[in-house]
């Protein structure tokens, strides 16, 4: 008999399903890394899905017996069946289902999105970013990031480096490096870089990986493009 619902949510969506599942099945709920329910019970698990990656799945199938996996994934409800099961090496006879998450999707473009240069005035150090030139164009950009699981960049090649229209967003952003007034939630978020050029792909990769290393983003893909 299933005793509980665990879970692991990164935004809050997979939360949101598990306690909604609870109300309807009358099941407790609790989080995977809170979770107090005797080891081996039977348990129903949600995670969210990273790369057809369920996360927290093969942590939750040591300790319990899964009888039913469900994934939040940013594709449509029920697709990804197939990849999720074979990632996560889930048995045939375990009921698996994906659930779309409650994910938007947010589109800056440069230098239209952050039009306003860097000029090293310290606000943003000193803990009064509001008082920056920039703020106006800054502050949806910063509350994009703060709702997202994946950040993208894609960027061009020019003189084998990222484009000038990318770097004043990188200074912007100087202030939420780890060594100054760091967003801890970025070490929970992923990232991709995304650039084609005939050469110098490396360096412009370089250029914006150093920034999300130093903001604490958990991990950065790279993607490049010989042309």
């Amino acid at each position: 008999m299933i005793k509980a619902i665990i879970y692991t949510s990164n935004t809050g969506t997979t939360a949101q399903y598990a306690k909604l599942l609870g109300e309807k099945t009358g099941l407790p709920v609790c989080s995977l890394s809170e979770s107090s329910v005797p080891k081996d019970s039977e348990i129903i698990y949600l995670g969210w899905v990273m790369a057809s990656s369920i996360k927290g799945y093969k942590k939750a199938d040591r300790q319990y017996r899964v009888r039913v996996v469900c994934g939040v994934c940013m594709g449509a409800t029920g697709s990804q069946l197939a990849e999720v099961r074979k990632q996560n090496a889930v048995p045939v006879c375990t009921p698996v289902f994906t659930m779309q998450g409650g994910g938007q999707l947010f589109e800056f473009y440069l230098p239209w999105g952050m039009p306003h240069g860097c000029i090293g005035c310290y606000a943003c150090i000193n803990g009064n970013e509001e008082n920056c030139g920039g703020y106006d164009a800054l502050k949806p950009i910063i509350s994009a990031m703060e709702q997202s699981e994946l950040i993208i960049f894609c960027s061009p090649t020019y003189v084998f480096h990222t484009p000038g229209q990318i770097k004043p967003l990188l200074d912007h952003f100087g202030y939420r490096w780890l060594v100054h007034r760091p967003d801890l939630s970025f070490l929970k978020k992923q990232a991709v870089i995304i650039t084609t050029a005939g050469g110098g792909m490396k360096s412009t990769v370089r250029d914006i990986r150093d920034s999300l290393n130093y903001w604490g983003v958990a991990r950065t893909y790279c993607i490049t493009q010989a042309v």
